[in-house]
């Protein structure tokens, strides 16, 4: 196991910088209530980093803040400075993943944005597959429905791409091209994606373009309403239950119906 130099020394607020590659948005609203129930006890030891001559939070931006709004930018405070020899956005980026991902907070947002950062394979590729695609990947830790071409599934979408890229890259097309210029909504993908993985173990004689173009004139809604009854009638809100009613919609009007899973 690599061991770093650790050096313990109290530094002004105004010394520290954020990286935004691999930080989370800040939280004003966490912010205020740090700040306002202010306690050095509570503060502990910012992490950071020391990447040439500059000083980089990893663990600490919104105590940081806190810090600011209490007594001002020139304030000091505690801090555990890393001093690795390879210092770099990658390394301190899987630092930042290592301090918070067993913490409650940290949505899949935040940690796929520090996995770009890192230089992680898969999210890379996944990234560069759906700016392909006119999409974006939501990298903030909360949802704005507002602008359909944000994905806002970034956890399911990592989940299938580690699975099967080529496929999940496919299942996304298909679902992009049902959504239009409407939201993409994850049940449709995650039931679409165990839906293709099903007909094809089940019925490799009906082919991807067929099934997918049935799926596409069945429409956005159609399949999103049966994903969501199947789901309440299951209890499961999840990949299956959504599957279930793409299913049961796709099957709609056949004589001859798929028996699937």
């Amino acid at each position: 196991m690599r061991e770093y130099p650790l050096a313990m020394r109290w530094i002004s607020v105004s010394e520290l910088k954020i990286d935004e590659r691999y930080q989370r948005s800040l939280l004003q609203d966490k912010i205020s209530k740090i700040a306002k129930e202010w306690d050095w006890t509570a503060c502990g030891a910012i992490s950071v980093a020391k990447r040439g001559n500059e000083l980089f939070v990893v663990d600490g931006q919104h105590r940081i803040e806190a810090v600011k709004k209490v007594m001002g930018s020139e304030a000091r405070v505690p801090c555990v400075v890393h001093d690795p020899r390879k210092s770099s956005v990658e390394s301190e980026a899987e630092t930042f993943l290592k301090t918070n991902t067993a913490r409650r907070g940290l949505t899949f947002a935040d940690k796929f944005k520090a996995l770009l950062a890192k230089g992680d394979t898969i999210a890379i590729e996944m990234n560069a597959a759906v700016k392909s695609l006119g999409r974006n990947i939501q990298t903030k830790g909360y949802a704005n429905k507002s602008d359909p071409r944000i994905l806002h599934f970034p956890s399911s979408l990592y989940s299938a791409w580690k699975k099967d890229a080529e496929r999940a890259f496919l299942i996304l097309q298909v679902t992009i091209d049902i959504s239009g210029d409407e939201y993409v909504y994850r049940e449709l993908f995650d039931g679409i994606f165990l839906f293709s993985r099903w007909i094809e173990d089940k019925y490799p004689e009906i082919p991807f373009d067929k099934w997918s173009s049935r799926l596409k004139k069945i429409g956005r809604a159609r399949l999103l309403d049966a994903c969501r009854r199947f789901a309440i009638a299951l209890k499961s809100r999840t990949s299956r239950g959504w599957a279930f009613g793409i299913v049961d919609e796709y099957n709609r009007g056949l004589h001859s119906k798929l028996d699937l899973p």
